[in-house]
């Protein structure tokens, strides 16, 4: 009866590795899924985040699309703006602002703002 602890304790750091590794596969599967797989823009993006004190490679791209579309919600018109998004784009590694489906805000509109969609994430910029 001695080994009683010692099996319940191996069951129990058993479970939880598997818990873990469910976890891990997850976490990857949710990359992959966010970044299209693909990895380099996902490893210049991490690179990005030390440099910008972003917490992952998704903050910094958070900040850096936030920026770009900051940068670009006062161009006028309409089509200046999503040239100057393209333009903004191009300057980083292919995929780090990944911005989909720009609507600007129409012209009578007191204050101008930008929205935009990326990958999990919506965006507006103001």
């Amino acid at each position: 009866r001695g080994g009683g602890d010692n099996d319940a304790a191996s069951a129990s750091t058993s479970t939880h590795c598997r818990r873990r590794e469910r976890k891990g596969k997850a976490s990857r599967r949710r990359l992959q899924q966010e970044w299209g797989g693909d990895l380099r823009a996902l490893r210049a993006a991490s690179t990005l985040a030390g440099q910008l004190g972003a917490t992952s490679a998704e903050h910094a791209r958070d900040v850096l699309t936030a920026m770009v579309l900051c940068e670009c919600v006062y161009k006028s018109p309409s089509s200046e703006v999503r040239a100057k998004v393209a333009e903004f784009q191009a300057e980083f590694p292919p995929g780090v602002i990944d911005v989909r489906g720009i609507q600007v805000s129409l012209d009578h509109v007191r204050h101008r703002y930008l929205v935009a969609e990326g990958p999990g994430a919506v965006y507006v910029a103001c």
